[in-house]
């Protein structure tokens, strides 16, 4: 199952979400990757040239409110480039939200088969 960061309020599940992305965002520039104005990362593709406009990352995750009212999105270590430790100790750096293993009671029930 997948990692989670856990906060009580939006609020603050949104604000470290940010911290995330803005590091995340950071090293993707020092590793080529074009910021455009409102800040979003602008894709590349496999030869190394710009993707198109549509190809943009603006946000690390989207914060969700389990069942018990707490929210979570989910931990930088599922990020590809945590497999390098630096990355995942800069981009975490100072956040200090418990992470839990996420669990099916979390979210609601539903039909899918």
């Amino acid at each position: 199952m997948t990692l989670f960061l856990v906060f009580d309020t939006l609020a603050a599940a949104d604000a470290a979400e940010r911290i995330v992305f803005e590091r995340g965002a950071q090293i993707a520039a020092l590793n080529g990757y074009t910021l455009d104005e409102a800040g979003g990362i602008v894709g590349m593709t496999p030869a190394g040239e710009v993707a198109l406009e549509a190809a943009r990352t603006t946000r690390w995750d989207v914060p969700r409110q389990r069942l018990d009212g707490r929210w979570v999105f989910t931990h930088p270590q599922h990020h590809p480039a945590a497999r390098e430790p630096a990355w995942l100790f800069f981009v975490m750096q100072g956040l200090d939200a418990p992470a839990e293993q996420e669990a099916a009671t979390w979210w609601p029930v539903t039909d899918e088969a």
